[in-house]
């Protein structure tokens, strides 16, 4: 009989492959997304595929009518929603889609919100497009979705053992903002052998997502950990998460500007300065998509 492994990455592996729920994005969220990422793909073929869901169909709209894209006519078709926001766009609007349809109905601990958890996805997601955006560190849409799915390990964790998270939680509440992150992992490491990022990482091998997301999931808390062509993206999300994420796994979280590694400020091509005059737009586009969902 072999050894049980100690290897994390190994242990978040096999969790995955436990993790039913999460084996597959939904079908209508998944076909839109391929959809849009096919360039050879029609405006009418769009429209049909995200109208195949009532809810995916509406929170493309809000995103199109939101503040954060500025149109100045009201956009009240799906095809007209693909011309002002873009292929890119569309396919990080069906992957938030999906995100919000896996999340579990209960809550798992007081100090625990799920809907804490997507505002938090949700609200990095943007912030983290703005920074690239207004930076030119990465690509903005790609800082999007790598926002919204580097927590995305949390969520196999509940799925592998919901009270052993809960028991996490209820400890990592009693600390003050600045300890919580490295007690999380360290205790996440005791009771599963492996941490959020791992399982992370983990889930977007499993769902064949690109390796610059693969590599924010696995190192969202360290992204200059190593040498790394990816290594930019997972600063501009770590950045992002920081400032503008509001809560992290329910527990507030918020720092300034001034709490944010200089390293990581200059891995993103910034001044300290020019960082802390980014952060209020940071939150606003965080608020704005937060509105939209």
């Amino acid at each position: 009989m072999s050894e049980p492994t100690t290897d994390p990455n190994a242990i978040a592996k096999k969790a995955v492959l436990r993790a039913r729920t999460l084996t597959a994005l939904p079908a209508a969220a998944a076909r839109a997304g391929q959809v849009a990422e096919d360039p050879k793909s029609s405006i009418e073929e769009l429209g049909k595929a995200f109208s195949q869901d009532a809810a995916l169909c509406s929170n493309l709209l809000k995103v199109a009518n939101s503040a954060l894209y500025g149109q100045r006519a009201e956009v009240s078709s799906i095809e007209r929603a693909a011309v002002v926001l873009g292929r890119k766009i569309l396919r990080n609007v069906a992957l938030a889609a999906s995100m919000q349809t896996i999340l579990p109905k209960a809550e798992v601990h007081r100090s625990f919100s799920v809907i804490n958890l997507w505002r938090h996805s949700i609200r990095t997601a943007a912030a983290a497009s703005l920074l690239a955006k207004k930076t030119g560190a990465c690509n903005p849409e790609q800082a999007f979705a790598a926002g919204l799915i580097h927590d995305l390990g949390l969520l196999v964790e509940i799925e592998e053992d919901r009270d052993a998270l809960a028991s996490i939680m209820g400890e990592v509440a009693k600390l003050s903002t600045g300890d919580q992150r490295d007690m999380m992992r360290s205790l996440e490491l005791e009771s599963y052998g492996a941490d959020h990022q791992h399982f992370g990482a983990a889930m977007c091998t499993a769902w064949n997502f690109p390796g610059a997301l693969q590599y924010v999931a696995a190192h969202h808390h360290d992204p200059l950990a190593i040498d790394s062509p990816h290594q930019t993206l997972a600063a501009v999300v770590h950045a992002a998460e920081l400032i503008s994420g509001d809560c992290e796994h329910g527990i507030d979280c918020s720092v300034d500007a001034a709490d944010v590694s200089p390293d990581i400020i200059a891995s993103i091509g910034l001044r300290p300065d020019e960082f802390e005059t980014t952060t209020e737009l940071m939150i606003k586009a965080a608020d704005d998509i937060e509105a939209a969902f």
